[in-house]
């Protein structure tokens, strides 16, 4: 019998304008069900304006991160949430990580960015503010938070932080779907990163060699908030299969 011991820990890489405290429901139903779970705040989300970080300082301390966990003599699962497939992607690499889960995420080339992926224009949702490097999502109610109340939508929507536009343009140099076993959560109700997208990012993946399971779920661009312990109960589903 899998003792806590012997549990991974669950690594949560965080997206673009969030911060751990959309996750934290999240990360308990996993606690709940012994697993030790750990998400890191990505430095470009500390709500600077003008930024202060970059996407190399969110790689740097999500590989920091893991490696620490590897060196204490843990097991990981990544889940890369949105912005985080990017960070993670890039981090992970040659790492012993156990499983890469990309929930709704973005899972660039080397060489390509966020931007990059999407012909190097951003998502009409977004507003770019040129002179302060900095992206925000004026109406992120309706965007991220379609399958929460509106009370809800409208608490969370108000949490949100500035993201650099740098972090979205500056591209990763490295692949760790390219030797860790990856899959994908499709989010069927996602208003941002459409399914249709999600679809076409896992068939360029593929087209590379690479085996990308694919599981889904009901829901918008947010599982973590709107259906937690069923995505959890998900991820750890991946993770057995993967194991």
């Amino acid at each position: 019998m899998t003792t806590s011991d012997t549990r991974p820990s669950i690594l949560v890489i965080h997206g673009a304008w969030h911060h751990p405290d959309f996750y934290a429901t999240f990360c308990k139903a996993f606690e709940d069900l012994g697993y030790e779970t750990i998400c890191p705040r990505l430095p470009t989300c500390n709500n600077d304006a003008p930024p202060t970080k970059k996407l190399a300082d969110d790689v740097s301390l999500i590989r920091r991160t893991a490696q620490s966990l590897l060196d204490s003599g843990k097991t990981i699962i990544a889940v890369m949430h949105s912005y985080g497939g990017v960070v993670g992607t890039d981090a992970l690499h040659g790492l012993a990580i156990d499983q890469l889960i990309y929930m709704t995420a973005f899972v660039p080339r080397t060489g390509n960015s966020l931007a990059g992926m999407l012909g190097g224009r951003l998502p009409p949702f977004i507003t770019v503010n040129d002179e302060r490097d900095l992206l925000t999502v004026p109406d992120p109610a309706s965007w991220f938070f379609n399958d929460l109340s509106p009370t809800d939508a409208a608490a969370w929507a108000n949490k949100l932080v500035f993201h650099p536009k740098s972090a979205q343009s500056d591209p990763i140099t490295h692949e760790a779907y390219r030797t860790i076993p990856t899959a994908y959560i499709v989010c069927e109700k996602d208003a941002a990163l459409i399914p249709m997208v999600q679809e076409m990012m896992i068939e360029n993946v593929r087209k590379t060699g690479v085996n990308v399971e694919v599981e889904r779920l009901p829901a918008s661009h947010s599982p973590f908030l709107s259906m937690p312990e069923e995505t959890a109960n998900l991820v750890l589903k991946i993770a057995k299969k993967g194991l």
